[in-house]
């Protein structure tokens, strides 16, 4: 019979529910998970249990895939409280944050050079680093929709980052 698998992420894998994951302890029980689920273990069993053990195959593989990216794992920190974020349709509303944007926007079309570039990246990662630490506190301090509003601004530097790593290649390659 397949595993009865917690459905909270952190219980499956033995973490404390928090931001910061010990990625060692993670991904040496997405190992053991792994191996108790393999479709071999279950290749005698009937169509139910295997049926079983793929979609429990699934949930751990989604719990890992959530736990591993710390965007994910902050989300689902939220979504545990009943706090939803929809990456289609929120965005900050704060208009001091909206007019950053849009000066990141710009000092991103206008980079004109690989080493422009990379002082772009230290100060986006920079300002990320400082919305981390403002996330971790709102958590911390049970301010759920707070930290809602730090996670919708983190996720647009996480989409500049990956603009600007574009841009990087566009200027490595020539």
């Amino acid at each position: 019979m397949p595993l009865e698998l917690p459905q909270n992420y952190f219980e499956l894998f033995q973490l404390p529910c928090a931001l910061e994951v010990d990625e060692r302890q993670l991904i040496e029980q997405y190992r053991v998970l792994q191996r108790e689920l393999h479709p071999d273990r279950f290749a005698a069993a009937g169509s139910q249990e295997k049926r079983l053990a793929a979609q429990a195959a699934a949930h751990v593989n989604q719990a890992y895939r959530t736990l591993n990216d710390r965007h994910e794992r902050a989300t689902y920190l939220l979504q545990l409280q009943e706090v939803v974020v929809d990456d289609e349709k929120d965005t900050s509303t704060e208009v001091e944050f909206l007019m950053q944007q849009m000066e990141l926007r710009e000092g991103l079309e206008e980079l004109d050079g690989l080493p422009e570039a990379e002082a772009f990246g230290v100060r986006l990662e920079r300002e990320a680093g400082a919305l981390w630490e403002d996330f971790g506190v709102c958590y911390a301090g049970g301010r759920w929709l707070d930290a809602r509003e730090v996670l919708l601004k983190l996720r647009f530097y996480r989409r500049l980052q990956q603009q600007l790593q574009v841009r990087r290649e566009q200027f490595s390659t020539g």
